[in-house]
C-alpha cells in the first residue's frame, strides 16, 4: 500500500507552496497601529519605523511649544500625531489627525508644554482606507527656559560633498560630529545617532556608523539626531 501513497501526495502539495501564490502582505490598520503606540511604555522607536520616509525634524522651539516639519508620504491622505513628555513610562496620547506636513504642539492633555522639557513625536501616515503607509522615528525634542538644548547640526568629516563611491565588498566607517544650539546647556541623549540605508541590496549601515557596499548600484544613508536634524549621503556601489 505504501508506495503508491507517495506520489499522490507530493504533486497536490507542490503548487500551493510556489511563492506566487502568496498573498501579498495586509496593510496594518490605523486603528491597531495607535493601539501598540498608545500601549508602548518605552523611549524607545516602535518597530518597523523609518526615517527616510518622513525626514521628521524640529523645525521651531519655544519656551511652550515645539514645532514640526516632515515631507509628504507617497500615497497619504492623513497624518496621525502622537505625544508626550519624554520618559518611559509615559504613555503617548493622540493629539491630531492632519493632511498637513507640519504641526505645531503647544498643549497635551489640555495642558501648555513645560518649558526646559524634552517631549517625544512621532506620527503614522495613513491613506483614505486608514491602511498605514508608514510610521516615524520618534523625535525628542527639549522646550526653551530651562537647562536643556537640542542639536543644531550634524556633520559628516570624512566624506566629501556628501559622496560616497565603494567596491562591492567594501566598508566604510562614517564620522559624525555634532553642534548643540547653545552650548552651556545639557543635551540628554534619548536616542544616539541613527543611520538608515534606504535601500539595503546596495549598501547597509550599521548602528555605529559602518557602511557596507552589498551590490552593484546607487542608494542614499541617512545620518540624524534624535530632533531629526540630517545629512544625506549618496553611495555609489562599483
Amino acid at each position: 500500500g505504501t508506495p503508491t501513497a507517495t506520489p499522490d501526495v507530493t504533486p497536490s502539495v507542490t503548487p500551493e507552496a510556489t511563492p506566487s501564490a502568496a498573498p501579498e502582505t495586509p496593510y496594518v490598520k490605523l486603528g491597531e497601529a495607535e493601539k501598540t503606540i498608545m500601549e508602548m511604555n518605552s523611549d524607545a522607536d516602535p518597530e518597523d519605523t523609518v526615517f527616510s520616509s518622513f525626514n521628521l525634524k524640529i523645525s521651531k522651539v519655544k519656551k511652550d511649544s515645539i514645532s514640526y516639519s516632515w515631507k509628504k508620504v507617497a500615497g497619504a491622505s492623513k497624518y496621525v500625531v502622537f505625544a508626550i513628555k519624554c520618559g518611559k513610562k509615559n504613555h503617548y496620547q493622540k493629539i491630531a489627525e492632519i493632511s498637513k506636513t507640519k504641526y505645531n504642539l503647544n498643549k497635551l492633555g489640555g495642558k501648555k508644554l513645560k518649558k526646559g522639557t524634552y517631549y517625544k513625536l512621532l506620527i503614522v501616515a495613513a491613506d483614505g482606507d486608514d491602511n498605514v503607509l508608514a510610521t516615524s522615528k520618534v523625535v525628542h525634542a527639549a522646550t526653551k527656559g530651562g537647562k536643556y538644548t537640542n542639536y543644531k547640526s550634524i556633520k559628516i568629516s570624512n566624506v566629501k560633498k556628501n559622496k560616497l563611491s565603494l567596491k562591492k565588498g567594501k566598508s566604510f566607517k562614517l564620522k559624525v560630529k555634532t553642534k548643540k544650539a547653545e552650548k552651556k546647556l545639557k543635551l540628554s541623549v534619548h536616542r544616539k545617532i541613527s543611520y538608515e540605508s534606504d535601500n539595503v541590496c546596495v549598501a547597509t549601515v550599521n548602528a555605529k556608523g559602518k557602511i557596507k557596499a552589498v551590490g552593484k548600484g546607487k542608494c542614499k544613508i541617512y545620518v540624524y539626531t534624535q530632533n531629526g536634524i540630517y545629512k544625506t549621503i549618496t553611495v555609489v556601489v562599483k
